[in-house]
C-alpha cells in the first residue's frame, strides 16, 4: 500500500500482511495547512513474498516500534501477521496495525 500522510488507503484497512521486514526512514513532508516543512516517519513493511507496502503514519510507526519491543528487531525468521487498521483520533482518524489472530 502506498499511503501520504492524509490519505486513507480504504483498500488496506481490515486487511493482513506478513511482514518479515522493516524499513524506518525520516522524510521531510509540507504541512498542508501551515506550510511548513516537518518530519515524519516513512514505514515500509516487506512481506513474506518480498513484496514492499509504505505509509507515511505515525500509527504505523508506532505500531512497528511496538512490534519490535514484543519480537525483537526484523528480519524476522517467521512472518507476523498483521492486520492494517483505521482508528478514530482526536483530530479524525489514523491507521494502525494490530497482530492478526
Amino acid at each position: 500500500f502506498l499511503c501520504q500522510r492524509f490519505q486513507i488507503c480504504q483498500y488496506f484497512i481490515n486487511k493482513s500482511i506478513k511482514v518479515k521486514d522493516v524499513l524506518v526512514e525520516a522524510i521531510d513532508i509540507v504541512d498542508e495547512d501551515s506550510g511548513e516543512i516537518e518530519r515524519a516517519p516513512r514505514v515500509v513493511l516487506i512481506d513474506d513474498k518480498g513484496k514492499a507496502y509504505q505509509a507515511v503514519s505515525m500509527g504505523i510507526f508506532n505500531a512497528v516500534k511496538k512490534a519490535i519491543q514484543i519480537f525483537g528487531e526484523p528480519t524476522w525468521d517467521e512472518p507476523i501477521e498483521f492486520t492494517v487498521k483505521q482508528v478514530s483520533v482526536k483530530n479524525g482518524s489514523m491507521l494502525t496495525l494490530d497482530v492478526a489472530e
